[in-house]
């Protein structure tokens, strides 16, 4: 990449159809489009604020909501830092003359002092919650900029940005602002209107599951790090059962009625603030950007399309980008899994850069790359060479149509290099996944005794602070009976405690978040086989399964495929493809190995909601199978 330029990407842009996949396209429309990064190649100018009168100002807000686990604070020094948070990073600092303001919100399950949410809980990774305390938070740093502007608002422009539940709130947001301006106007303080424009919105692979999320009807609870032999014995044989199950089993899925779902229960995720993701009219947003991510299959991680039913609105783009939930939207710590051990091969930074490139061509006030550097900032988009050209090499395989239909093609080279990958051993990736689970290891220690350290700091000081407002507490009993007042000193004594108390909360509180965001150790190792030995169990499963003229739906038909193809000696070859099994060897992550939580079988297709809790029909009916044919 050159030193004297910006990291922008040459865009190629395909049409992504916004028909119903598998259904009848007449009439459809095809507005939306997959932009596929191929070369840095232009650069895109820096960010210059309007120029107008001193009396006059107009507003440029940026609200960075980011994915459950991240938080900036904590992960920046590891490099796994999140694609919000490295946008946020790049945005230009507040700044009262030229009317630009960015706010970070870290994601749910973190730490966040000004909500008076400590991170680490249940409640925030799991069910969402957190969330409506976030919105308001959002809500309340909004009004406070514009009540507190001198000059006269001439127009207020907001960017939003989310990653996972935070691409969730960041939907939920433009909601909340569309309704403090129904026609287009937000009310000043002074009692004159403004004009208000959601000009952008970069929306990295929504996940909503607030409340009870979809995989919750078929969960199981697994102790990811201490797991015994025999915890895991016993989950792999609750993931046969549920295979074998009558409701959302293979023998359900693979074959039937349109709209496989492998979690078919009441849950969906769209409880309480995620009830409604809709994006608003075009008239309050005008340029709405979406990744989803096209290789996650997890119960618990449903997309939520921007597509309602079978049409795109006028002001949404989406994409499809190669990779898990956090190969879209960043998070992976470069050696996690064994995968992209430099920060400038994780696969993340592609949409990253491409977002970057496509936010900056709409007026987000981004720093060039010449900016970034003097701060030193710029190596948060630094992408490899080597990386770019394999990325590249890999994109030129993958057919874009629908939705449904291009996560199919993904889907299939992924299974492709699965089957080749179970035939030709995991052992060199699983040596890498064990050296860095070494590294891993070592922070968990290091990072452990000093988060235990602080902890029992803030215990002393709680003891303090409690002491020294009881002394408060007894003097001012005493003297309300004799009339006196408390002695100053013990006053001074008692807000000094509370203030060091704070202080130490705080310590142990950021370090605790930097302990929670490391990556689990001990778990690859063993659920990477288990998932591949029950991708195969359940393969050969539904090739027992079919019958001839018994319906097939196309995600299984993938999966089938790319297993004739590697039984036909079609697959896959070590010479032949390097380069595509160098792609998935090097930067593809599994998510499902990595999580290995829920009941979600290796074979089972992604949920994407297109609206509400309509789901999108890509794993419906396409052809039919013979036995003979498998």
């Amino acid at each position: 990449m050159s030193k004297a330029r910006s990291p922008s990407l040459k865009i190629q842009a395909i049409p992504l159809q916004a028909s119903a996949d598998f259904a009848k396209e007449e009439g459809a429309d095809s507005i939306s489009a997959a932009i596929m990064p191929v070369l840095p190649m232009v650069s895109t100018p820096a960010f210059k604020p309007a120029q107008g009168l001193k009396c006059c100002i107009t507003l440029n807000l940026a609200f960075f909501f980011d994915g459950t686990g991240n938080n900036v604070d904590a992960d920046v020094g590891t490099f796994e830092h999140s694609n919000v948070a490295r946008l946020f990073r790049a945005h230009h600092k507040d700044d009262m003359a030229t009317g630009v303001y960015r706010f970070y919100i870290p994601g749910l399950g973190t730490y966040f002092k000004d909500i008076g949410d400590n991170g680490g809980g249940t409640l925030g990774l799991a069910f969402g919650g957190g969330g409506r305390k976030r919105l308001n938070w959002a809500k309340d740093q909004f009004k406070t900029v514009v009540g507190h502007t001198q000059e006269e608002i001439t127009e207020i422009r907001v960017s939003l940005f989310g990653f996972s539940r935070g691409a969730a709130l960041a939907r939920a947001f433009a909601l909340i602002l569309d309704k403090l301006c129904p026609d287009g106007l937000y009310k000043l303080p002074n009692g004159k209107d403004a004009p208000l424009t959601i000009y952008f919105m970069g929306l990295f692979d929504t996940v909503a599951s607030v409340g009870l999320p979809a995989g919750s009807g078929v969960a199981t609870a697994l102790a990811a790090s201490d797991a015994t032999s025999a915890k895991w014995a016993a989950y792999e044989k609750s993931l046969v059962s549920r295979r074998d199950n009558h409701s959302n089993g293979l023998a359900k899925l693979a074959f039937g009625e349109p709209g496989a779902d492998p979690s078919p229960t009441w849950a969906d995720g769209h409880m309480e603030w995620a009830s409604d993701l809709r994006i608003p009219r075009s008239g309050l947003v005008a340029h709405c950007v979406h990744m989803v991510a096209a290789h996650e299959q997890r119960h618990s991680f449903p997309s939520d399309s921007v597509r309602v039913g079978q049409h795109y609105p006028g002001n949404c783009i989406e994409m499809v980008y190669p990779g898990m939930h956090s190969d879209v939207g960043g998070g992976y710590r470069p050696g996690e899994e064994g995968k992209s051990l430099e920060q400038k091969e994780i696969l993340g930074q592609i949409p990253l850069l491409a977002m970057y490139q496509l936010a900056m061509e709409k007026g987000v006030p981004l720093m060039s790359m010449e900016e970034l550097k003097v701060i030193r900032v710029d190596k948060d988009f630094d992408v490899s060479p080597d990386f770019l050209k394999a990325y590249s090499n890999y994109q030129a395989k993958i057919s874009n149509s629908t939705l449904g239909r291009t996560v199919l093609s993904h889907m299939y080279y992924y299974f492709l290099w699965r089957f080749f990958r179970i035939k030709n051993s995991r052992a060199a990736q699983l040596k890498t996944n064990e050296d860095q689970e070494v590294k891993f290891k070592k922070n968990h220690e290091e990072l452990g005794k000093k988060v235990g350290d602080l902890e029992e700091k803030y215990k002393q000081a709680n003891k303090k602070a409690r002491k020294a407002s009881g002394a408060v507490q007894n003097q001012r009993n005493m003297q309300t009976r004799a009339g006196g007042e408390v002695d100053p000193q013990l006053l001074q004594d008692e807000a000094q405690a509370k203030d060091e108390l704070e202080i130490a909360k705080d310590n142990w509180l950021k370090e605790k978040a930097k302990l929670d965001s490391l990556p689990s150790i001990g778990k690859t190792g063993v659920s990477l086989p288990m998932y591949d030995r029950l991708l195969v169990q359940e393969t050969e499963q539904i090739i027992k399964l079919a019958q001839p003229g018994k319906k097939l739906r196309p995600h299984y038909q993938g999966l089938l495929k790319a297993w004739k193809d590697a039984q036909d000696g079609k697959g896959l070859d070590e010479k032949k493809d390097a380069e595509l099994i160098g792609f998935f060897d090097s930067y593809m992550h599994d998510s499902l190995a990595g999580f290995a939580t829920d009941l979600t079988l290796p074979s089972d297709p992604r949920c994407i909601y297109v609206g509400g809790d309509d789901e999108a029909m890509y794993a419906g009916l396409i052809s039919t199978i013979q036995a003979s044919a498998a």
